[in-house]
Formats: C-alpha cells, structure tokens, sequence
C-alpha cells in the first residue's frame, strides 16, 4: 500500500474566535486606517481657535460653560463679562 496517492486528511477548525483568513482580512482593513490616522496627525490648528455662533450651538456640543482662556471662548458668549461664558443661569448685580 502505497501512502503517496492519499489525500492528507482535512483539517478541521478547532474551534477558537477567528480563522487565521479571518484575522488576516480584519489586518488588511485596519492597517490602512490607522496609517491614515497617522499621517493625518492630531487636531488641525483651526480646531483651537473655532468659536461658536451662539450658547446653544456650545451646549449642544457639551463645552458650556467655557473659560477665558480655553478654545472656543469668545467676548460675545460671556453676558455679563467675567470670563465665563454659556453660563446655565446669568449673574445677578443687587
């Protein structure tokens, strides 16, 4: 009998998570991404000095209130003019 004309027998998948194709498929989709991410860098410098029309445009993007001083801050936002502006509730003067 010879054991050159056999077929090898079929491997069965054994179970685990994902397939070595698998794996191999979900590296080729994120490799290109996170090489773009990469290139890109972080945060454009235009990002930083954005300021927003109004307080509803700022809490509806979850920056309200904001500080003299931080990104996004702007004279026409701070109502009573004492370096907060979008505060929840304006400044009494008695």
């Amino acid at each position: 009998m010879s054991f050159r004309n056999q077929r090898p027998a079929k491997r069965k998948w054994r179970g685990g998570f994902f397939r070595k194709s698998d794996i191999l498929a979900i590296l080729g989709f994120l490799i290109p991404l996170i090489a773009i991410a990469l290139l890109r860098g972080g945060a454009s410098p235009e990002a930083e000095d954005y300021t927003y029309r109004n307080c509803a445009e700022a809490r509806a993007a979850g920056v309200a209130p904001i500080h003299a001083g931080q990104p996004g801050y702007a004279p026409h936002l701070d109502a009573d003019g004492d370096g907060i502006a979008c505060e929840p509730w304006p400044r009494r003067f008695w």
